[in-house]
């Protein structure tokens, strides 16, 4: 479920990013933002990588989704080159942190002989949503306009975030305080 939100998320990135900055009629490059936003996850992963192991997995997510809704909605104010600069380094450290971590959380939670496809599955609710946020996001911009289309793709970062506070493990207390890098994971083997 989480994958499938974020998918839905980076979806309307991918999607729609090049027609919201035409939108906001600013002297910027989309391959500027996809630029920094690299730029930006690679150097997370390169910094962050030791402290999963020191800090617990969940509060990674967890700072991770915060940076998906913060990127979300920046690009739905953004009317300004470098507010678009600033959502890209910020969706790149969003993504830079997200997918190790929640690969690790999968891996933490199955067998040897299962990984691969337990994660492969997992991962395929990533590319879901990813196909299915172009038909939708687009059909949303027709009504709202493209601004608020990043606005809902924040909304529904959010709704990632609190999903993960309240479902990442066996129960809603259990839940928060591994989130929050409090706890430990109850579906860890």
């Amino acid at each position: 479920m989480l994958l499938l939100e974020v998918g839905l998320v980076f979806g309307t990135l991918s999607t729609f990013l090049p027609l919201r900055v035409v939108a906001a009629a600013v002297d910027f490059s989309p391959g500027w933002f996809y630029t920094a936003a690299a730029i930006s996850s690679f150097t997370v992963r390169l910094s962050i990588a030791k402290w999963s192991d020191r800090l617990g997995r969940g509060v990674f997510v967890t700072v991770a989704l915060c940076f998906y809704v913060l990127a979300m909605l920046g690009l739905s104010q953004a009317a300004q080159s470098w507010h678009f600069w600033l959502c890209g380094f910020t969706e790149g450290i969003a993504g830079g942190i997200f997918i190790p971590a929640t690969i690790v959380i999968l891996a933490d939670r199955t067998q040897p002989n299962e990984r691969a496809t337990v994660i492969g599955w997992a991962w395929m609710g990533f590319d879901l949503g990813i196909a299915l946020a172009g038909p939708l996001a687009g059909s949303l911009a027709q009504t709202i306009g493209l601004p608020r289309v990043f606005l809902a793709a924040a909304g529904l970062a959010a709704i990632a975030l609190i999903s993960f506070l309240t479902l990442s493990t066996a129960t809603v207390r259990s839940s928060v305080r591994f989130a929050l890098g409090q706890g430990q994971d109850s579906y860890a083997l």
